[in-house]
């Protein structure tokens, strides 16, 4: 089996957060009775498909005689969202098929089925698809539906997506409501002391976990600030980094992580054309984010920001 670090889920603060907030929401459901809405976010690369997972994992269904129970569902938003197709996905997360019928049959039978699988806890993901869509009439109609059907589930939803999710609360008051309560996965920080701290000893759990010897150590201050550079603290980059090393010293007769062995890394998994000073892992790097134009780490939302400031 090829070797990946995304096996090893490291359970830092701020996904410690997370879960720990995803988990309230869930069992204060069911000991107070009222059904409570998260809102959780984050960029691309911040962790929250592994978060699913893993809450996922820690609450499987239980087999009954005839059915598999379902205590978290996950459903994943279309990528244009309307009432029908948002029902029917929902209806293939519960069983693997779709009712025929109008929108309000297929709703009606979620209804259910949510009862029927003893579904504790929704989880829908991508909800930043509900505000990339231009056809406001259209988003405005998805997001009635939403929130009715939330109203009615009587369980706990937690919606989760990049940061510009949160514009779907300014379509609908009752939504914004809903989901007062909110979460951002971040990036790990290298600013401070803590931050560094906290960055270092998920690198430290990983490298514990490797197939090989690192000859510099990942959790040294050193490769540490440029695994933070390369990655610009998205565990999806750091990630991408170590596998792509794993796999080139697998084929190395040293069997050892190099230094040039990460730089070569950061070449195949990140930027495949970056010269050597933008490169976290080169003795000619300059030290500076890669977060200009044509580089990993832009943002042109940041900028737009920035100028609009």
């Amino acid at each position: 089996m090829t070797y990946t670090v995304r096996n090893d889920i490291v359970v830092h603060k701020y996904f410690k957060n997370a879960a720990s907030k995803l988990e309230r929401v869930h069992q204060r459901s069911k000991s107070i009775g009222f059904a409570e809405g998260l809102f959780i976010t984050g960029l691309s690369g911040t962790g929250k498909t592994t978060l699913i997972n893993y809450y996922v994992e820690r609450h499987r269904g239980v087999e009954e005689p005839d059915r598999t129970t379902v205590p978290v569902l996950v459903v994943e938003t279309p990528s244009a969202p309307t009432a029908k197709n948002l029902a029917e996905t929902i209806q293939i997360a519960l069983t693997g098929d779709i009712a025929k019928g109008t929108t309000e049959f297929q709703t009606n039978r979620i209804f259910i089925l949510l009862k029927e699988l003893k579904v504790e806890l929704l989880i829908i993901d991508e909800i930043q698809h509900f505000v990339d869509r231009k056809h406001i009439a259209e988003t405005a109609r998805v997001t009635d539906w939403l929130k009715s059907f939330i109203n009615k589930a009587q369980i706990p939803v937690v919606l989760i997506g990049l940061p510009r999710s949160l514009q779907i609360l300014e379509l609908n008051e009752q939504l914004r409501r809903r989901f007062s309560a909110r979460c951002h996965l971040q990036p790990f920080g290298f600013n401070d002391a803590i931050q560094q701290r906290t960055f270092r000893a998920v690198l430290k759990v990983l490298e514990e976990g490797l197939p090989y010897k690192c000859e510099a150590s990942m959790y040294g201050f050193t490769m540490a600030y440029r695994l933070h550079y390369a990655s610009n603290g998205l565990f999806d980059y750091i990630a991408k980094i170590i596998d792509g090393a794993v796999e080139i010293t697998s084929s190395s007769t040293s069997k050892v992580i190099t230094p040039a062995v990460f730089e070569q890394a950061f070449l195949d998994t990140v930027w495949n054309d970056a010269p050597s000073e933008l490169n976290p892992f080169s003795s000619k790097f300059v030290y500076r984010r890669l977060d200009k134009f044509s580089e990993p780490f832009y943002c042109p939302d940041v900028d737009r920001q920035k100028a609009a400031a």
